[in-house]
């Protein structure tokens, strides 16, 4: 679908209409009885001139009207209707609402959390007490670990405690995880360790992991982007310590880092330019315990000394990048924030506020009766009359749901039996997810038939995307598809033209062929010199298919000088081909003064007939779908 719309943009500049105003009624033209407004048409040109070179009102009224006229084209050849378009634009239309139906408010909220948060990092300790992905030892795990915080609070030792109850890998650092970002962990989690302050223990809390106990350490500001130098001293060197220890005296003193780095650096790639490493982001492919060294500098010139069993690097923090303002971030926040556990709660947020708004209520006694009938196979829909829910001031049913129901409980089981589930779900489970899912779907659509009636950015989002299909359709029925398909046209378009297609200089057509080997090389050859021209490539192509589909690859075609390594080294006499693939090639054809048909120039024939059927379809368009201009309000338009 992408496609369509980069080659759309290509030829028609994309005309957004996602932002047509009704504040204006002043109408700039009508194409077939078709108006368009001031407020449209100002935009449009505005937005397309920040994308392309600049035209006058003018020069765009020319474009413009050609889009329109395209787009009339399509709707008389009833493309609109056709189920291909209805498909595609159904698609459309469920993609284009996502953005509209979320919780605004929500989204800001934690997008300014994320910011906010991203300006440090904790040093936190957790002790996990799992529970099983059905909670069946809810219980179990909750007294653990509230036995556990008991003892916490009486004096007992956190580590010793976390190193021996603790479900989690960090056990075996009493618990310990290290400095922590935002995003770095499940939001949650992430909620207490920014919500306790230091040397404090947090009361036992719930993730979906289990029970957690959380303990600060430390918080300290995050660094953007550090850029350090280091000194890297080998062990192997016998005076190694007393090497290390003379430096950094001397950085104690305030020698100048880069150049200690330059003299006595033993890593020789770095020291030529005083030990630079560049910027250390969180990202780069630096040991993770290196990083953290890194990241523990606070300020320009702190110097920090790491001992490993290979040697002594002594670091320098030269440079901390500008912190981005919330305007520069948003856009990257927001992504993290759509792939992240944060996107439930927008989504959680956006649906009770729905509820609110359509007077949702339901009567959870009338979700137990399907525990009984949910793997039943034959039921009497007409029985399941007890009221489940109430939407929009009427009541609904149990009947409304069971057909739902009994789709999803049929594709989860499928997926089950092959292997798609870890474990299976209680039945009481499943039937509150899926009415969870059933009402997701009841909410959205609702929401959604409101947005396109009243929301005039998303009608005009739609009316964009609608067009763009119905071109793209059009277009390639109208000229795209003639072009590539009908060769007799582009032959006789090409005889027609044929002065405007010359070459400066002789250029090679034939085949170029490469092997893997002399042995396959023979065969080729072989086929070569039995063979005419015209049926090499099929011969050889046949052979290939037989026995050395991977040890053979064919180019058929018109070479100029430089075009290809074998015949610049085989015709040319230029250069040496070189493959460690296909060492060994052949060439079989000629030399042309000049092209001898459309072949041997078809992507620029193909090219300009394509413009010439552009241009006569345009014109046809013209004649046949009236234009009027309302010069007087045109010359109102304002540019940016």
């Amino acid at each position: 679908m992408k496609n369509k719309f980069r080659s759309l943009f290509a030829l028609f500049l994309a005309i957004p209409l996602n932002a047509v105003s009704g504040d204006s009624e002043e109408i700039v033209m009508t194409i077939n009885k078709t108006d368009v407004t001031k407020s449209e048409f100002e935009y449009i040109y505005n937005k397309n001139s920040k994308a392309v070179d600049r035209k006058s009102i003018d020069e765009y009224v020319e474009l413009f009207v050609n889009y329109k006229l395209k787009v009339e084209a399509a709707k008389e050849a009833k493309i609109h209707e056709s189920p291909s378009y209805l498909k595609e634009f159904s698609s459309y239309k469920d993609q284009l609402a996502i953005p509209y139906l979320r919780d605004k408010d929500k989204e800001q909220e934690l997008l300014m959390e994320a910011y906010k948060r991203g300006k440090e990092e904790i040093h936190a300790s957790h002790i996990l007490i799992k529970v099983a992905e059905d909670g069946s030892d809810s219980l179990d795990a909750f007294n653990k670990i509230s036995k556990i915080y008991e003892e916490i609070k009486s004096g007992a030792d956190f580590s010793r405690l976390a190193q021996d109850n603790s479900d989690c890998m960090s056990k075996r650092n009493g618990g310990d995880l290290g400095f922590l970002q935002v995003f770095s962990t499940i939001y949650e989690f992430e909620n207490v360790i920014y919500n306790t302050k230091i040397g404090e223990i947090s009361k036992p809390f719930r993730s979906k992991f289990g029970y957690h106990i959380v303990k600060v350490h430390e918080r300290r500001k995050v660094l953007n982007a550090p850029r350090v130098a280091y000194i890297y001293i080998s062990k192997s060197e016998p005076k190694y310590q007393g090497i290390v220890d003379s430096l950094m005296l001397k950085i104690k003193m305030g020698a100048n880092f880069a150049e200690l780095a330059k003299k006595h650096s033993m890593d020789m790639v770095t020291a030529v330019n005083g030990g630079d490493l560049g910027i250390i982001d969180r990202n780069s492919s630096y040991p993770i315990d290196f990083k953290n060294h890194v990241y523990s500098l606070s300020k320009v010139g702190d110097v920090k000394l790491i001992d490993n069993a290979i040697g002594v690097q002594i670091i320098c923090l030269t440079s901390v990048g500008v912190q981005p303002t919330f305007q520069e971030q948003k856009a990257e926040l927001l992504e993290k924030i759509k792939k992240s556990d944060r996107e439930k709660e927008v989504g959680v947020s956006y649906l009770n506020a729905l509820k609110t708004k359509y007077g949702f209520e339901l009567y959870e006694k009338s979700l137990k009766p399907f525990e009984k009938i949910i793997n039943e196979k034959d039921v009497m829909i007409n029985k399941l009359n007890s009221p489940l829910y109430e939407f929009k001031g009427n009541m609904y049913p149990q009947s409304e749901f069971y057909p739902y129901l009994k789709e999803q409980k049929a594709r989860y089981d499928y997926a089950y039996s092959k292997g798609g589930q870890k474990k299976k779900m209680s039945d009481k489970q499943f039937i509150e997810k899926a009415f969870d899912s059933y009402l997701t779907k009841l909410l959205i659509a609702e929401e959604r038939l409101i947005l396109e009636q009243d929301c005039t950015e998303y009608k005009n989002l739609l009316q964009e995307y609608s067009d763009g299909l119905l071109l793209f359709e059009i277009s390639s029925k109208e000229v795209w598809d003639k072009s590539s398909k009908d060769t007799a046209a582009l032959s006789k378009f090409y005889q027609e033209h044929k002065a405007d297609y010359t070459w400066d200089s002789p250029k090679f057509k034939g085949v170029v062929i490469r092997c893997k080997n002399d042995s396959v090389l023979n065969i080729v050859e072989q086929i070569i010199k039995t063979t005419p021209l015209d049926s090499v490539v099929s011969k050889v192509n046949l052979l290939l298919r037989k026995k050395y589909e991977k040890l053979v690859k064919v180019d058929e075609g018109v070479f100029p000088q430089g075009a290809n390594k074998v015949v610049d080294e085989k015709i040319y006499k230029i250069g040496k081909y070189t493959d460690d693939k296909y060492p060994v090639a052949t060439v079989v054809g000629s030399m042309q003064s000049q092209p001898q048909s459309y072949l041997d120039i078809k992507g620029p024939v193909t090219a300009d007939y394509q413009m010439y059927l552009e241009q006569e379809w345009i014109k046809s368009l013209r004649s046949k779908y009236p234009v009027k201009l309302n010069k007087k309000v045109l010359n109102t338009v304002k540019s940016n």
